[in-house]
């Protein structure tokens, strides 16, 4: 089956234009074809769908390596990285189980961009904010989705404790940080934590707080919240 995704890859793009993905109606387009050959590939050999969705993925992976690596290993951007959106979906789409699969494509979007914020500024502001903060529509429905879009892929870098290099000005160096808290370019290079502190992005805050402190957090904020309702009651009349 990888043939397949393979060839599909090559035949799709060899009739989009450079800027052929950059709206999000395109991408959806190629998604809606993909989708329909992950199914016939479900179906005809009797494989899970998830199974042939992450054999599409890196497929597309492959795809863009090639591109970069026949350009001296610089990204030509256009449609040959918004490849990896279409994969980004598709994980998501399918419900894609192989943590390892899920890790190398965010690696490979990072190695590009440096910065998760397709991922992340969608969950921050909804999914109309980044065709104003940063020039590209958000690939997901709304801010639910993306939300929950952050979940999963938080889930799968979590448990591979993927870690990647950031270049820290303070300190002149890289230094490996992990994927929660890789800096949004688009917003002054602040962690995620921050940026949905300042937006006031309650629930986006809470998840990223649980899983970046876990169950020392939750048990520290029970504590807080029963030691305030014990004060407040105190000085209430009886």
């Amino acid at each position: 089956m990888e043939y397949i995704f393979d060839c599909f890859f090559e035949d799709t793009f060899d009739k989009i234009t450079r800027n052929g993905l950059q709206d999000r109606s395109s991408r959806r387009d190629v998604l809606d074809h993909l989708n329909a050959v992950i199914g016939g590939c479900s179906d005809g050999q009797n494989v899970h769908t998830e199974e042939v969705a992450k054999l599409a993925v890196l497929a597309a992976v492959r795809y863009h390596r090639e591109k970069k690596k026949s350009n001296c290993e610089v990204c030509l951007m256009g449609k040959f990285h918004n490849i990896l959106y279409i994969a980004l979906r598709t994980c998501w789409d399918w419900g894609v189980r192989d943590s390892a699969a899920v890790v190398l494509l965010l690696e490979e979007i990072y190695s590009c961009e440096k910065t998760f914020e397709r991922i992340f500024l969608g969950a921050l502001f909804g999914p109309h904010a980044p065709h104003f903060i940063a020039g590209w529509r958000s690939d997901f429905r709304d801010q639910d989705e993306n939300t929950r879009a952050v979940v999963y892929f938080l889930h799968h870098a979590t448990s591979l404790c993927m870690q990647l290099p950031v270049w820290i000005a303070r300190f002149e160096q890289e230094r490996m940080i992990k994927f929660i808290d890789i800096p949004i370019e688009s917003c002054g290079r602040s962690s995620p934590l921050r940026v949905a502190l300042q937006a006031s992005a309650h629930d986006l805050l809470l998840i990223l707080l649980r899983r970046r402190v876990g169950k020392q957090f939750a048990a520290t904020m029970q504590k807080h919240f029963y030691d305030t309702s014990r004060s407040i009651r105190s000085v209430l009349p009886s």
